[in-house]
């Protein structure tokens, strides 16, 4: 994570650095930093967001802070996308506009973690004293709502978080033998759930989340299972999950524009579901009770109860009884 203060005076640019700034809607930019912007940068007049001459501008002069948080959103999205810039972020709101930092730069948290942007001074101070951790239950409310996570987001460096401890707890899993007993307090810990004891698992098994897995009694997850589980994954009762099983829950968003952004549904398995081995699950994908997913196979779409489907995509063959 990179520690960059932006200079408190800013005379000239490097060629890869954006000078961002706070304007106002009508883009007349006569004061403060904006008007430093236009005289010396290149940003041009009626331009009151976004990216303008080797500037950006953030309007601030339009209400409350409330309404100056999606612009910035859009901001770090954009950072996001354009990695090869360095953007030097000046105190935005906090001259003519007359806002306090401790108000503005909480705005700025999801642009901390951030390597391609620079922050005023003690504002990334202030962005730790303001984060409020989101609960475990909060993040599994949002991911239900269905609505994108823009990449740079609050969610989505809540998704780094989580990545983080998935890789430590996976680690210790698969580093070596764990007796049933630890193995389900490991997944306990990872999972956020309380593992019946009724669970079984052969691992290795790996997540980039682990925060949205919920399982019934007497599942079984074979060897080598991938879970990317942020949308939700819910096994029922009896499932059967075979080896090297992928299920994924997210999608990136297709406009090239906003392709960090994602979204999320859930895959629901039914009760004594048996997933072959190498099956893949696409997200929003629900498999009846009793199905059998055959070896290999890519489901894209929701699977009848009793139902045997295989291929790619996924078919009914026939069905069961």
């Amino acid at each position: 994570m990179n520690q960059l203060v932006t200079p408190s005076y800013i005379t000239s640019l490097k060629p890869n650095e954006i000078f961002v700034f706070g304007s106002n809607l009508q883009g007349a930019h006569g004061g403060g930093a904006a008007r430093i912007a236009y005289d010396k940068f290149g940003a041009e007049w009626g331009v009151g967001f976004g990216p303008t001459g080797q500037c950006y501008a953030i309007p601030t002069m339009q209400g409350g802070v409330e309404t100056i948080k999606p612009y910035v959103d859009k901001f770090i999205n954009y950072a996001w996308q354009h990695t090869e810039q360095m953007f030097l972020v000046t105190r935005i709101g906090c001259g003519i506009a007359g806002f306090a930092d401790e108000q503005i730069a909480p705005l700025f948290q999801a642009a901390v973690a951030m390597d391609n942007v620079s922050l005023p001074k003690g504002w990334r101070e202030l962005c730790a004293k303001s984060n409020s951790v989101m609960s475990i239950n909060q993040f599994r409310e949002r991911m239900a709502t269905g609505e994108p996570i823009m990449g740079g987001s609050d969610l989505h460096i809540e998704f780094h978080k989580y990545s983080q401890q998935a890789l430590r707890i996976t680690a210790e899993i698969n580093g070596s033998y764990h007796t049933p007993e630890e193995l389900r307090a490991l997944l306990s810990e990872l999972w956020a759930i309380d593992v019946p004891k009724s669970f079984g698992m052969f691992p290795p098994f790996y997540t980039d989340c682990g925060k949205n897995t919920h399982v019934g009694e007497r599942v079984f997850i074979n060897m080598g299972c991938i879970f990317q589980d942020q949308g939700g994954i819910f096994i029922d009762d009896d499932a059967l999950i075979g080896h090297n099983a992928t299920l994924c829950t997210l999608n990136h968003i297709p406009d090239p524009a906003l392709r960090a952004g994602m979204v999320a549904k859930p895959i629901h398995i039914g009760k004594r579901v048996w997933l072959g081995a190498n099956v893949t699950v696409l997200q929003g994908v629900t498999i009846g009770d009793n199905a059998i997913v055959a070896a290999g196979a890519v489901v894209n779409k929701d699977v009848p109860a009793n139902a045997i489907v295989g291929g790619i995509p996924a078919k009914v063959i026939k069905m069961i009884g």
